[in-house]
């Protein structure tokens, strides 16, 4: 069974272009330690719901908005307001894209 971290990081939050490549690192190491990492790789696939398999698509769609409010809570206010309304699996593009 997996624990969860109790680590509060203290990074700079992202600002844009000037800082993304050190803050892309250090979410990314976030959110590694977090065992949230799976939930922004574009790789990751999403289960998809049946009567079955509720209780696996309902931990799913909690750590992926975890991993989700993560990222938000490293992000300067100057750039949330651009991403405040995008939603689950919005990480990966963000992480990727947001240069």
């Amino acid at each position: 069974m997996a624990t969860e971290s109790t680590n509060t990081y203290q990074i700079n939050p992202l600002h844009g272009a000037a800082n993304y490549n050190v803050w892309q690192i250090k979410m990314t190491d976030i959110l590694t330690d977090l065992g949230l990492i799976k939930y922004i790789e574009s790789a990751a696939l999403t289960p998809t719901s049946d009567r079955s398999n509720q209780s696996e698509v309902d931990t799913w769609n909690e750590k992926d908005r975890k991993a989700l409010s993560t990222t938000r809570l490293h992000v300067d206010d100057s750039v949330l307001v651009y991403i405040a309304g995008v939603t689950k699996r919005f990480t990966a593009e963000w992480l990727s894209r947001a240069r």
